[in-house]
């Protein structure tokens, strides 16, 4: 006796992300049922799916030093780049050095939804620019206004009068805008 199921659409879905055990998936399928011996009958078929995609465990393991080197040897790793693999791992916070010099900008293409554009500039500057992390004070916004064919010139101007009076208000010298008119937005 032959049956067969036969996938024709995935009529809706849901996932669910859990960051210690894995990704849940519900599948709701649009399935073809086929017998083909006998009286051959097909029918549709709707069925659940229940998915679980599990995360590996983390595994760490620090090789002894006469078993490394030996490694390091036999694959004639005698050059000074590779002196410090046979040492043991430790960590010092006092040896992290990070770098103030590097500048870090985030580039944002705008166009319309003021209403999530407010919420992304209250969002930076509350993350961002009122908290004293040193690790912040390199990053720059850039906002990229981009016109469309939809958009009218009272709702341009709007948006760049809103993100100026932003930048006056809250003395912000790390928020950037760019108006770019009469291009595409991709």
């Amino acid at each position: 006796m032959c049956r067969f199921l036969e996938y024709k659409n995935t009529l809706c879905d849901y996932y669910k992300y859990q960051p210690r055990f894995g990704m849940n998936y519900i599948l709701d399928l649009f399935l073809i049922y086929r017998k083909l011996s006998g009286k051959k009958v097909s029918a549709s078929v709707r069925k659940h799916v229940y998915v679980v995609q599990k995360f590996c465990p983390l595994y760490f393991r620090e090789l002894s030093s006469a078993y490394s080197s030996a490694i390091l040897s036999s694959s004639g790793a005698g050059s000074p780049y590779h002196a410090n693999l046979t040492s043991p791992v430790t960590t010092n916070t006092n040896t992290i050095k990070t770098s103030s010099s590097i500048l870090i900008h985030i580039i944002v293409p705008v166009s319309g939804r003021l209403s999530t554009l407010k919420r992304l500039l209250t969002n930076f500057h509350h993350v961002v620019m009122r908290t004293n992390d040193t690790e912040l004070l390199n990053l720059h916004l850039h906002v990229i206004l981009m016109e469309t064919s939809e958009d009218s010139d009272e709702r341009m101007s709007t948006i760049v009068d809103y993100i100026k009076k932003f930048i006056e208000n809250h003395q912000a010298s790390r928020i950037h805008l760019t108006e770019v008119r009469n291009e595409n937005f991709t």
